[in-house]
């Protein structure tokens, strides 16, 4: 089976994303670089983590000469992974830990003359640890916890490819300031502004310190796309489209793709835009189905195979651009 009819088989959204037809493109050189998830707090860093290793996971069978491994370091992923399976939505990442959830992501291909693989170290902070200290948050941890979050701050600063999370949910798209799911009252009331001044702070560091490492690439992923999409098609702001991408960037995340432009000037790097979501159940008049009315955890859409139903194809080009970074 061919790795698009695995995942027209697999995923019923084959319209939204398809993979290149030569699957996932083979690399180079052995390298290792460290990607950073940037969000605020609860915009979907986990959960998109988690659908990056089940696509990669989903590939390896079903590409040719294509393979792929975890190490899970601190972190939970492969339960996470499982979790999602199950139709459960990861659990949200503890803040002020005293190390980062790191899970390397490892890439093989096999090609006629050698063997190349490519191991990158995903980061995911805790919303609350990459918004501490920023203007327009009111978050007082105690010194020990407020230490820590400024270590994981550091040791992002160093990253060098980052993976923004722009949650669809909490945009301000619709007349006086309604929203979906809304930012915790200790941060700015726009999600903008806060990924704004998470990604500012980083590019201002690199752009300040010489020795610190390139840039090389930026995933900018609009999360939670499912929640929004029909009322932002209607507003021409269709994301699985180029032009509908950039139009709910420029309208909804403005100062974000401020940063993001004067990036590619400044460090030449490369950037991919892509939505992410994960289809819910709904009953027959459309509410959400959740697991529990008290935690109102929505239940996620399973499949045949066990597969939850969300936009692999995306995904699978997310690995491809990371891959490109082999040097």
């Amino acid at each position: 089976m061919s790795a698009q009819k695995l995942i027209d088989a697999l995923n019923p959204l084959k319209t939204r994303g398809p993979i290149p037809k030569d699957g996932v493109a083979p690399h180079q050189y052995t390298f290792k670089n460290r990607w950073s998830l940037i969000g605020t707090v609860c915009s979907g860093k986990t959960t998109i983590e988690a659908l990056l290793v089940l696509a990669a996971r989903t590939l390896s069978f079903g590409v040719r000469k294509f393979y792929c491994d975890i190490v899970e370091n601190q972190s939970t992923i492969m339960d996470d992974v499982s979790n999602l399976q199950r139709g459960h939505f990861p659990a949200k990442t503890r803040a002020y830990n005293q190390y980062a959830m790191e899970p390397g992501l490892l890439l093989y291909w096999d090609e006629m003359w050698s063997n190349k693989q490519i191991h990158i170290p995903i980061c995911d902070l805790a919303g609350e640890d990459l918004m501490l200290g920023q203007k327009g948050t009111t978050m007082a941890p105690g010194p020990a916890a407020y230490s820590a979050a400024k270590h994981l701050q550091e040791y992002v600063q160093e990253s060098d490819g980052l993976i923004l999370v722009a949650p669809a949910s909490k945009a301000l798209l619709f007349k006086n300031d309604l929203q979906i799911e809304c930012e915790p009252s200790d941060i700015a009331f726009d999600p903008d502004v806060n990924l704004a001044r998470i990604f500012g702070g980083i590019i201002d560091y690199k752009r300040t310190h010489s020795n610190s490492k390139p840039l090389k690439g930026c995933v900018i992923m609009v999360s939670k796309w499912d929640l929004v999409e029909p009322y932002a098609v209607e507003m021409n702001m269709d994301v699985m489209t180029e032009q509908g991408r950039e139009r709910f960037l420029e309208i909804c995340f403005p100062f974000t793709r401020m940063k993001i432009k004067a990036m590619e000037r400044v460090f030449k790097t490369k950037v991919l835009f892509v939505p992410s979501f994960v289809e819910v159940e709904r009953d027959g008049h459309g509410n959400i189905v959740y697991w529990d009315q008290k935690t109102k955890e929505p239940k996620i859409k399973i499949g045949e195979n066990r597969m939850p139903s969300y936009g692999m194809g995306w995904m699978a080009d997310t690995i491809n651009f990371l891959g490109q970074f082999a040097v």
